[in-house]
């Protein structure tokens, strides 16, 4: 998946490898947790496809590689894409360790879950402030059709992950109240 991640973030233009990172943790990283340490050697791995390419530079004194996505790379990626949306495998670590809550007392489980909404919450707010950082953003009139085409599409990435943190935070505190608070009363 890092791959395609890099081939889609290149088709928006040239990148250093800092700057993939960069536009990865700003976008794919919500719902993708892509290693940082692998963009490296997926970037040589598209290279020995000839996906990508790249250039060095040097600016200010420093080398710079400067990557590129190929027409083939642009094959592939749309390639990609034509597959449509499969139905993905549902991962979360924290339903594993929930899993296991048994082995812990009372006390440390309530204060889990107490932290994991707060952080829920905390993550949600981060969430809005994104949102409206990017309704409120001025477009280039030269960027508007572009952005009109791709950004409806990653703004409902951002309004999932809106509604999943919701979701989860509300399951949460449901859980809480119907396990803890009742022994409070």
């Amino acid at each position: 998946m890092q791959d395609k991640i890099i081939l889609g973030i290149l088709q928006y233009g040239d990148m250093t490898y800092y700057e993939i990172k960069k536009a990865i943790e700003k976008s794919t990283a919500l719902f993708y947790n892509a290693s940082m340490g692998s963009i490296h050697p997926a970037l040589k791995k598209l290279q020995s496809q000839a996906c990508v390419s790249a250039t060095d530079t040097v600016e200010n004194g420093r080398a710079k590689k400067i990557y590129r996505i190929t027409d083939k790379g642009r094959d592939c990626f749309a390639l990609w894409l034509s597959e449509g949306l499969p139905l993905g495998k549902f991962k979360d670590e924290t339903l594993v360790r929930l899993f296991f809550f048994g082995h812990l007392e009372d006390g440390e489980r309530e204060r889990y879950i107490a932290d994991h909404i707060a952080q829920l919450n905390s993550k949600i707010g981060m969430l809005e402030v994104l949102k409206g950082h990017i309704e409120d953003m001025d477009v280039p009139e030269n960027m508007e059709s572009h952005m009109e085409s791709h950004g409806r599409f990653q703004k409902a990435t951002l309004d999932f992950g809106l509604d999943y943190f919701r979701f989860a935070r509300d399951w949460y505190e449901n859980y809480h109240d119907r396990n803890f608070n009742r022994d409070k009363s």
